[in-house]
């Protein structure tokens, strides 16, 4: 961590919270950067990453080294475009998601237009934004019959979870203040887990109910089950609703037609 600290662009009540977790789980967070030469893929033998810390530099060995960290739009064949990308490599756009140098270029989810969370929806409002605007384009139709990108009714600017790790032995937890009211309602999040997953005259607070999905009931909205919860069921709904097609599935060799 550049900073020390995680989460950066979260509330310091929201840091500690997830850093103490962190301590529980035995991950410990250093403070430093490392030279832009280590965004590689997975280094699967034992080695050394140099870090530095404004004057101080220091070094950390490894085992394996997984860079899970964000290392930026995917847009380097541009860079030779005059204009188009910014310092941190993002296409720089206007509110129709297109170029604001080369009217040829739009970008779903590489610009400077800020994306919404859920991260799928987001993605799927602009990859709709796009595919009018180009489609216009294409008719040789002008700019006063694009579509302006809107972010989608229900998102926020945060995620609405904060997830160490996956599935079992993981642990979630659930930022209320970026759920919609309706889902907060339906979920029962204002009395802790409740309906749909504890339907009368049932009550779960004992069993796999609530707490599989919310946390459990009376309690806050966090922990290993809605981590479960997270990569068993929302992260098939949510891309699949969203028509990302494929996660988590081994790609599938194409046929070549040599005829």
């Amino acid at each position: 961590s550049r900073s020390g600290n995680v989460l950066t662009t979260h509330s310091d009540e929201w840091q500690a919270k997830v850093k103490d977790r962190l301590d529980v789980m035995n991950i410990e967070v250093v403070k430093g950067t490392i030279d832009k030469s280590f965004n590689m893929p997975i280094v699967d033998t034992p080695g050394t990453l140099s870090l530095t810390n404004g004057d101080d530099a220091s070094e950390l060995d490894y085992d394996i080294f997984l860079p899970a960290y964000f290392q930026g739009p995917s847009t380097n064949f541009l860079k030779g475009s005059e204009g188009v990308l910014n310092e941190k490599g993002q296409i720089v756009v206007n509110q129709f998601l297109q170029s604001t140098t080369d009217e040829s270029i739009f970008s779903i989810g590489t610009s400077t237009q800020e994306l919404a969370h859920p991260n799928s929806m987001g993605l799927q409002e602009q990859a709709k934004t796009v595919a009018k605007n180009v489609k216009a384009k294409l008719s040789g139709k002008g700019t006063a019959d694009f579509t302006a990108y809107a972010h989608p009714s229900g998102t926020g600017p945060l995620p609405m979870n904060i997830k160490i790790g996956h599935g079992k032995d993981a642990y979630m937890f659930w930022d209320e203040s970026q759920l919609p009211c309706p889902v907060k309602a339906c979920c029962c999040l204002y009395c802790r887990g409740g309906f749909p997953f504890c339907p009368l005259p049932c009550c779960w607070c004992c069993c796999p109910g609530c707490s599989k999905c919310y946390g459990t009931c009376g309690s806050p909205a966090e922990g290993e089950g809605p981590a479960i919860f997270a990569i068993e069921t929302m992260n098939v709904i949510f891309p699949k609703g969203n028509h990302f097609v494929g996660i988590g599935e081994a790609p599938k060799e194409a046929a070549i037609d040599r005829a």
